[in-house]
């Protein structure tokens, strides 16, 4: 939780969260909006740079139009064929159980939503060919690359290394297909058409908040659907804050206390169908255990969990851990335990960010154990803090940092998790640009030179900065303001993680990816459809696509294409990108009954 989310200083709050709201001085790619004869801005503002409004080039999608994110070799012809449902088939050898599963949802779901009485056509057959059928994990070194061709004859052929891989191509060929609303027939136009496809970085997420507010599973599960259409592969849950704590454990029962509701709980059941879930659809699950900071839900079924600052107690958000127990480090590590058998991924998140340091010398207890070991200095508690954390969190190949010394010895539990944290950067800044393994992945949300000075320190770095969902000014430095809200979408797409920070090539690999991160004070079931989609789709494209795709890609009508046939049509409540006409299945079905 970053930036104006907690309330630790009013002045600081206000300052930071006060948006100006006069018309904005030029649209977001930097030119002045068009103005009236009296130079009164215009309120419907075309944005050229990001493709033209005019509504020949968008309507209907289908075809290399349809494309999103876009791939990185096209090649495309000028022929159209119709496509029948009653004449397509796919085929594969494959035994692969999530391959067949993604192909029944685009053969019975996705690739023709609408009923149509169009008559068989020539028989059209796609068929699926992945040199491996293994398809129980998910790991940052999974090939997702795949190739498409697609002939006029008509057929197709999709070739993937891996199941996850021929996923993505299974959605890249959803794209292709065109639906002609007056004619009601289904078409792919600019046959032949070849594809070359990879993900520029391997780590391309989004992040849930289900503290601030509970979502229900259908929301999640919502969001794994449109993700997967979108080709980003990380659901990053953050999953505990001062808020609320909505993750059951068996091992402390209490934990759910700090649950909204009863009823506002994952059980184990619950955590492990997303897991499931998201694995069908090549997307790894990254749960966020937000600490040393935030902890103020840690302590409302364990008290002992956390530090007693009674001067700070008027704001939950500065209660951080009790960093002196050693019962509360022998509760992270069997928490950690439980929750490793449930999170499969190599990769957890530990938080570390906003922590209100001073707390600590305002608790008695903890100022005296503090002075027994010479941390004078706040930061230094915050650095042992996170050297200890580091202790038994870690891959196989890190020792415990020295500077800790041993744990105490604990009966029953593990002498550490198998996993590498991801931290958010404050851990690295706060810490002297140190952290507790060179394994660690620093994910960044201040600034984009913080990418470079992580990566320069030796560690891999996620860049989430300009990509926050809940943010009405997003993107890098000098921030635009739009007058639509959903236009912020190409604040997104210009942020690039890596540009400009004069890195080597192998030291642009250090950084991973980036997260569109969706914080949840304002976002529930409700409304988070819309929060999120299509925006996050720049973000999308922005971390698959090659770097020198933009705005010369037309942009704006591939993402209008997208919104519509991609995400609205599959029950995504995704906003429109400008004034448009998108039929979906139940607008089509209303129209029909209202001529009967």
């Amino acid at each position: 939780m970053h930036g104006c989310r907690t309330s630790i200083i009013l002045p600081l709050l206000v300052a930071c969260c006060l948006v100006a709201v006069a018309l904005p001085q030029e649209t977001g790619n930097g030119t002045p909006p068009p103005r009236d004869g009296k130079g009164r801005p215009l309120r419907n503002r075309p944005q050229s740079s990001y493709g033209s409004q005019t509504r020949a080039e968008w309507e209907g999608g289908g075809g290399v139009a349809g494309l999103w994110p876009y791939p990185q070799v096209v090649k495309s012809g000028s022929t159209e064929v119709l496509v029948s449902p009653q004449s397509f088939k796919i085929i594969t050898t494959s035994t692969s159980s999530v391959l067949h599963g993604g192909i029944a949802r685009y053969a019975t779901q996705l690739l023709f939503p609408f009923a149509t009485s169009q008559p068989a056509t020539t028989r059209f057959v796609l068929t699926v060919v992945v040199a491996s059928d293994k398809d129980d994990e998910l790991s940052l070194d999974t090939d997702e690359s795949y190739r498409l061709s697609v002939d006029a004859s008509p057929a197709a052929l999709l070739q993937a290394n891996t199941v996850f891989g021929a996923l993505h191509g299974l959605e890249t060929f959803s794209q292709l297909i065109k639906w002609n609303d007056r004619k009601e027939v289904y078409s792919i136009p600019d046959l032949p058409i070849q594809i070359t496809d990879f993900p520029r970085f391997p780590w391309r997420g989004i992040l849930l908040d289900v503290s601030r507010h509970f979502l229900p599973m259908s929301a999640i599960l919502r969001t794994l659907d449109a993700m997967s259409y979108n080709k980003l592969n990380v659901l990053h849950i953050h999953a505990t804050d001062a808020q609320s704590i909505a993750i059951q454990s068996v091992t402390f029962p209490n934990l759910t206390q700090a649950a909204w509701s009863p009823k506002a709980i994952y059980t184990t059941s619950n955590l492990k169908q997303i897991v499931s879930y998201a694995l069908s659809r090549g997307i790894r699950v990254v749960p966020e255990f937000e600490m040393p900071g935030h902890a103020f839900g840690f302590g409302v079924g364990y008290p002992y969990m956390v530090a007693n600052c009674p001067t700070y107690t008027t704001d939950i958000n500065t209660i951080p851990l009790n960093v002196a127990s050693d019962d509360m480090y022998n509760f992270l590590l069997a928490f950690f335990s439980e929750m490793s058998t449930i999170f499969t991924d190599e990769f957890i998140h530990t938080g570390g960010d906003e922590v209100v340091v001073d707390c600590w010398l305002h608790d008695p207890a903890i100022k005296k154990w503090a002075d027994s070991k010479n941390l004078t200095d706040p930061y230094r508690i915050f650095q042992y803090f996170s050297n200890r954390l580091g202790s038994f969190v870690r891959p196989p190949s890190s020792s415990a940092p020295a500077s800790v010394g041993a744990r105490p010895a604990s009966p029953g539990l593990p002498p550490y998790v198998n996993r590498t944290m991801v931290v958010w950067q404050d851990v690295y800044d706060d810490n002297y640009g140190h952290l507790a393994h060179p394994e660690m992945v620093v994910e960044v949300f201040r600034d984009q030179g913080s990418i470079r000075s992580a990566i320069l320190s030796g560690y891999r770095a996620l860049y989430a900065y300009p990509y926050y969902l809940d943010q009405q000014q997003p993107g890098t430095d000098p921030k635009a303001t739009f007058y639509e809200w959903v236009d912020t979408w190409q604040a997104f797409y210009d942020a690039d993680p890596t540009t400009g920070l004069n890195l080597t090539a192998a030291q642009e690999k250090m950084c991973l990816g980036g997260e569109g991160s969706m914080w949840g004070e304002n976002v529930d079931e409700t409304n988070i459809d819309s929060r999120i989609w299509p925006r996050a789709s720049a973000i999308a494209e922005r971390l698959w696509s090659e770097r020198s795709v933009g705005v010369s890609y037309g942009a704006k009508p591939r993402l209008i294409n997208f919104r519509c046939n991609s995400l609205a049509r599959r029950s995504i409540g995704a906003g429109p990108v400008m004034q448009d006409w998108c039929p979906l299945p139940s607008i089509l079905k209303e129209g029909k009954q209202k001529t009967m």
